[in-house]
């Protein structure tokens, strides 16, 4: 710790800090525009400019590290005038269209220009125009507004690990934009949203829909991977009009942009009224008279489980009940996975810390980090280019080109347990190991003996040096950790809900279904089968057209309950933010 002098305030704060962090410390506001707490320091905006006692010059306090004894004056004249000056040269060419930008109301720049700016402008020339870039489906540009802060090829280059974006030309004529005509693909790309100060990059699906003032929070559980992220919804009455991460100074606060723009999809192909299927076409299903002729008409002897992944702890055990009743099978989102539940290390994220920030290397064996966890894949990426971390993977195709290549197949794995693969040399230099383990793995055959392979690789690493293995340290420690697709895959393996013999039992004519997201094998499994098939989910999908009577459910975002990350922790409570009464006989 060390003492400094802010202003007339003085404070005790950690020597490894800047003076924009002390500052923010000590409850006192610097503006800023290019400096973010999560992205590399940058200084080339200038507006976070104070003035140090003793220093004939202004010091930009966002790059400045803090010394003992030092005091630093930021609302003395010289800085006003110098905040003023960077505020109007920055609205010289930035246009007057505050009226019609998505990002009223919430502007860094409106904001800053109202505190720190002057109350008249001097520039009477005429203001630059910069075209539009395409960069996808989910990002809109306006790219005369743009001030070049530099954020959002920042979040490119070290988190979304694209090098798509960047600075062209010099001077006025800086444009940031993509070097060749490219489209900025990233699991990750709507983050750039959040970033950028100005109204340059805005979500395109929500372009002059609302205000954000029109419309109310909710915070709810991602339910879309097993991280456990907080969401912040916004809505104006039933609508959900976006969907953003929860600022609560969490490091590496990110969302994918499966969890950002899934709100889009509640509103088409929604299921509002039960059916029934005659002959080949459904019918609306009257609960008084249909429901209690199916009820009474078909028995059930065999009942599988397919999907439900998204659903709340709560009907996760209402479904566990019903089917242990009656003495069923279960065949949950990937009915040829098998998992050894006896212990829940075995598919469990055994790892405390999600920011990696003690590992130095990490292995992935058949991990999808795009698919399976893209904002834990963004945190990995921030300490690889930050040259923190090496990552190696044994996969038989890269799921990242940063990654290096260690083997493609179980005969490394195999190697590396015996001592003889050339990539136990490198092990050695590192002390803090993370393995990644795929979900995909428990889909193979051999998926018993990959565990048991597994589980011995771990514990030489954890039991030390070998006589047979003298190449291990014995200070190295390694977690082995299971990722999952969605939030509350976790709970159901602590339920005990696993796959069990479902294509052998399917040929029984009068077994029974429960299905109820989405699965391109719906149809492919239910060939030549006679079996009454029950759809009981919230969109009409591929499982609803396979189905015999279909049964309306709320979404995803409409029901209270609670999710289980990967890690085994629960997060609860969450609250109903819509309703519709057409679904209330559910």
């Amino acid at each position: 710790m060390v003492e400094i002098k802010i202003n007339e305030k003085v404070v005790k704060v950690s020597n490894n800090l800047t003076i924009l962090q002390a500052c923010e410390t000590a409850g006192v506001i610097v503006p800023r525009f290019c400096y973010h707490n999560d992205l590399s320091i940058a200084g080339n905006c200038r507006m976070c400019l104070v003035a140090i006692s003793g220093s004939p010059k202004l010091v930009a306090s966002c790059m400045m590290p803090i010394s003992n004894g030092m005091h630093v004056l930021t609302d003395s004249t010289k800085v006003r005038q110098a905040q003023q000056g960077v505020m109007e040269h920055l609205l010289t060419n930035h246009p007057l269209d505050c009226p019609i930008c998505d990002q009223g109301g919430e502007c860094d720049l409106q904001d800053q220009a109202q505190f720190f700016g002057s109350s008249h402008g001097r520039f009477t020339g005429n203001k630059r125009a910069v075209e539009d870039k395409n960069v996808g489906p989910l990002i809109k540009t306006v790219m005369t507004r743009c001030i070049h802060c530099t954020r959002c090829i920042r979040f490119a280059t070290e988190i979304a690990g694209l090098s798509s974006l960047g600075t062209m030309g010099r001077g006025r004529g800086t444009e940031v934009g993509s070097y060749v005509e490219r489209l900025f693909q990233s699991e990750l790309s709507g983050n750039v949203i959040d970033l950028c100060p100005v109204g340059a990059l805005t979500a395109k699906p929500q372009a002059f829909y609302s205000r954000s003032w029109e419309a109310e929070k909710v915070e709810v559980v991602d339910p879309f991977d097993g991280l456990g992220s907080i969401l912040n919804i916004t809505m104006r009455g039933f609508d959900i009009l976006r969907i953003l991460p929860s600022k609560k100074g969490i490091k590496g606060n990110w969302i994918s942009d499966k969890a950002r723009f899934a709100y889009d999809g509640l509103a088409f192909q929604r299921l509002t009224e039960n059916l029934i299927r005659v002959t080949d076409k459904f019918s609306v299903c009257n609960w008084l008279s249909d429901a209690y002729r199916i009820d009474t008409k078909q028995t059930i002897t065999s009942a599988f489980l397919v999907g439900g992944l998204l659903g709340i702890e709560e009907t996760q055990k209402i479904f566990n009940t019903f089917l242990k009743v009656g003495g069923v099978f279960f065949s949950v989102n990937n009915i040829f996975a098998s998992y050894n539940v006896d212990q829940r290390s075995n598919f469990l994220t055994n790892v405390s810390d999600l920011n990696c920030d003690l590992y130095d290397c990490v292995l992935n064996l058949n991990f999808n980090p795009k698919n399976e966890a893209a904002v834990f894949l963004g945190r990995l990426r921030q300490r690889m280019t930050a040259g923190k971390l090496d990552i190696y993977e044994i996969n038989g195709f890269s799921y990242d080109t940063a990654f290096c290549s260690a083997g493609t197949g179980f005969d490394t794995m195999l190697a590396l347990v015996e001592g003889r693969h050339a990539f136990a040399k490198t092990l050695i230099t590192y002390k803090n190991i993370l393995l990644l383990k795929g979900s995909a793995l428990n889909s193979r055959v051999d998926s018993g003996s990959v565990a048991c392979l597994l589980e011995q690789f771990g514990s030489l690493f954890f039991g030390g040096p070998n006589k047979a293995y003298t190449f291990l340290q014995s200070n190295t420690m390694l977690c082995i950790n299971t990722f999952h697709h969605s939030a509350n895959e976790a709970f159901r393996l602590d339920l005990g809900l696993i796959c069990k013999n479902f294509h052998l039992k399917l040929s029984h004519s009068s077994s029974n279904l429960l299905f109820q997201f989405d699965n391109a094998n719906f149809p492919a499994l239910l060939e030549g089968s006679k079996a009454f098939v029950f759809y009981f989910g919230s969109h009409f999908d591929v499982g609803a057209k396979s189905a015999s009577g279909v049964f309306s459910d709320v979404g995803v975002f409409e029901r209270s309950g609670s999710f289980m990350s990967t890690q085994g922790l629960v997060f609860g409570n969450i609250k109903i933010i819509k309703e519709k009464a057409q679904l209330s006989a559910v």
